[in-house]
């Protein structure tokens, strides 16, 4: 009996031992349970305090007139940073909106190949149709008249490549190009007989391919 006693006895404190941890482990439980809920109080209630109600947005269009401003009003702060002297002008065609800069020594605001005219387009986007919620204007930046000149430099190129393909009758690949500069070349394509194009390849190595027909 009393060595059963005793087995029992050595058994008890076993059992009994492993009870704190798990009073322990739903103790803590509980505790993280009341931490994460009161975390999540804390946050729902400085939400509610601080963050007022999303107006719903009316879905009006915008006025083509004051994206046009906008986009002015940044190009001239932006010329003005740069610390060039230039005019910076509004050209519209109902929602077409072209937003032109001229003047000396602008080659710094175009950059190579174009890019810096490109990426100052994108902020001039963002400042005017972006912030004032506009989705329906087209809106184009060009600089000392670069878009202009280059437009005329793709369209005699584009010629150029046609005659070749015309004449050797195998197609030819031309290097990759902006997606911009890439239309200009289509259109010009298109017109010509004996010829097509088709643009091939991801971005930045997208490119024109003129096959002949």
């Amino acid at each position: 009996k009393v060595d059963r006693r005793r087995g029992r006895e050595r058994k008890a404190p076993r059992a009994n031992e492993a009870k704190p941890a798990d009073d322990n482990a739903q103790q803590e439980k509980s505790a993280a349970s009341e931490r994460s809920a009161g975390g999540r109080s804390r946050s729902g209630g400085r939400s509610q305090d601080r963050r007022p109600p999303r107006e719903e947005r009316s879905g009006d269009p915008v006025d083509p007139a004051l994206v046009g401003e906008a986009a002015v009003s940044f190009m001239e702060g932006l010329t003005s940073a740069f610390g060039f002297e230039a005019t910076v002008e509004l050209q519209r065609d109902d929602t077409d909106l072209e937003v032109t800069v001229n003047g000396a020594e602008l080659g710094l605001m175009v950059g190579h190949g174009g890019r810096t005219l490109v990426a100052i387009q994108d902020l001039v986007r963002v400042a005017a149709q972006r912030r004032l919620g506009d989705h329906d204007t087209h809106l184009r930046v060009d600089i000392a008249k670069y878009r202009e000149r280059r437009r005329a430099s793709l369209e005699a190129f584009a010629k150029q490549i046609a005659e070749r393909v015309k004449e050797s009758g195998r197609p030819v690949a031309v290097d990759p190009m902006s997606s911009a500069d890439r239309k200009v070349l289509h259109d010009v394509l298109a017109e010509i007989d004996g010829v097509s194009s088709r643009s091939e390849g991801e971005d930045p190595d997208r490119r024109v391919l003129v096959s002949p027909e």
